[in-house]
C-alpha cells in the first residue's frame, strides 16, 4: 500500500527481526517534500531490498531530483558572498582621501634650472622636496607628481596632469638663481596677468566667470581660482617665514604659464636661491628640507581642511 501521510515520510524499517520482508516487495513508498512553494512526489521502489538499501536508494532519488535546485541556490549564494567580499575589499583597499594634490618638481632632463657653485642643480632639489612632501601626506591625500625622475616635461603638460587628475591643489616647486649672489629669499607666486587692469575695464557683456553657460577660455581658467590661490599662497608664505625669518620673503602675482591653465587653486613656490651662499647650503641640507616640507604640508592640510569654505 502507498503511504497516505503527505506531510512527512515515515520510514517503516526495523533494524532487526523484520517479519515481513516479502511485504516490501513491489510496494511503493511516497515522499512528499516542499521546495520554493512547489510540491513534488518522489517514488522509490523497494523491490526485494533490505531496509537500509531501500533507504539509500530513496535518498539517492531525492538527491537527483533536488540537485538542480541546490546548484542554483548555491550559485546565488556564491555571488552574494563574492559581492559582499568585493565591497569589503574596496572599503579596505581604497582609503578615503581628503583631497588630491599635484606636486610639480620644476625643470628636469636637459633643463637643469639654476645651480650652485658645487654643481647642485635645481631639478634635483625640487624632485627631492616633492618626494618628501608626498611621503608626508600620502596617508591622507592622493598625491601625484608631474615627474617622478630626471626627465623633461613641457610646461603645459605639467598643468595638464593636475587638470586630468581633477586635483584640489597644484604646487610647482622651484629654486631661484641670480647673477648677484646677494639676491635671496623665498617667494610664493599665484597667477595674475600684468594686463589685468586693462581687461577689467573692458569686460564682455557675458562674463564667463559669472555665467556658467558661457565657456571659459583656457587662458582665463585660473581667473576663477584667483582668490583661493592668493589665500593658499599667503598660508604657505606664513609657514615658510616661521622657518626662514627672511625679510625678503614675499607673495607675488605673475603671469606664469605653468599656473595659467590650472583649473584649481595653484601656486609656484620659490624655495630660495641656489646662487645665494647661505641659502644654497640650506637647500642641500636634509634637515632644512624637512623643515620646509613640514611648513608646506601644514599649509596644505589647513587649506584643504577648509575646502569649499
Amino acid at each position: 500500500m502507498p503511504l497516505n501521510d503527505q506531510s512527512d515520510f515515515k520510514m517503516l524499517i526495523h533494524h532487526q527481526n523484520i517479519k515481513t520482508t516479502q511485504s516490501l516487495s513491489g510496494c511503493r513508498q511516497l515522499c512528499r517534500y516542499q521546495h520554493s512553494g512547489r510540491s513534488a512526489i518522489i517514488e522509490s521502489a523497494a523491490k526485494n531490498l533490505t531496509p537500509w538499501t531501500g533507504a539509500r536508494q530513496l535518498w539517492k532519488a531525492v538527491r537527483q531530483k533536488t540537485r538542480h535546485f541546490v546548484v542554483i541556490y548555491a550559485t546565488i549564494m556564491l555571488f552574494i558572498g563574492f559581492g559582499a567580499a568585493e565591497s569589503l575589499a574596496v572599503k579596505l583597499v581604497l582609503p578615503k582621501y581628503k583631497g588630491i594634490v599635484v606636486l610639480d618638481p620644476g625643470h628636469g632632463g636637459n633643463d637643469p634650472g639654476a645651480h650652485n657653485s658645487d654643481g647642485i642643480e635645481e631639478k634635483a632639489v625640487t624632485l627631492s622636496l616633492a618626494r618628501m612632501i608626498a611621503d608626508k601626506i600620502s596617508d591622507d591625500f592622493k598625491v601625484v607628481l608631474t615627474r617622478t625622475d630626471d626627465y623633461g616635461m613641457d610646461i603645459p603638460d605639467r598643468t595638464a596632469v593636475a587638470n586630468n587628475q581633477k586635483a584640489d591643489l597644484f604646487i610647482s616647486l622651484h629654486a631661484g638663481g641670480a647673477f648677484l649672489h646677494s639676491v635671496g629669499g623665498t617667494s610664493v607666486f599665484y597667477y595674475d596677468s600684468y594686463s589685468d587692469s586693462t581687461i577689467r575695464d573692458k569686460k564682455p557683456a557675458l562674463d564667463p566667470l559669472q555665467d556658467p553657460d558661457v565657456p571659459i577660455p583656457w587662458n582665463h581658467i585660473q581667473d576663477r581660482h584667483l582668490t583661493r590661490s592668493k589665500k593658499f599662497a599667503g598660508m604657505v608664505q606664513t609657514e615658510l617665514f616661521r622657518i626662514t625669518q627672511n625679510s625678503d620673503s614675499s607673495i607675488r602675482g605673475a603671469p606664469l604659464v605653468v599656473l595659467k591653465g590650472a583649473d584649481m587653486p595653484a601656486v609656484l613656490i620659490e624655495l630660495g636661491y641656489l646662487t645665494h651662499p647661505n641659502e644654497s647650503k640650506a637647500l642641500v641640507d636634509e634637515n632644512f628640507l624637512v623643515l620646509i616640507t613640514d611648513a608646506i604640508v601644514k599649509a596644505i592640510e589647513e587649506f584643504l581642511s577648509k575646502k569649499g569654505k
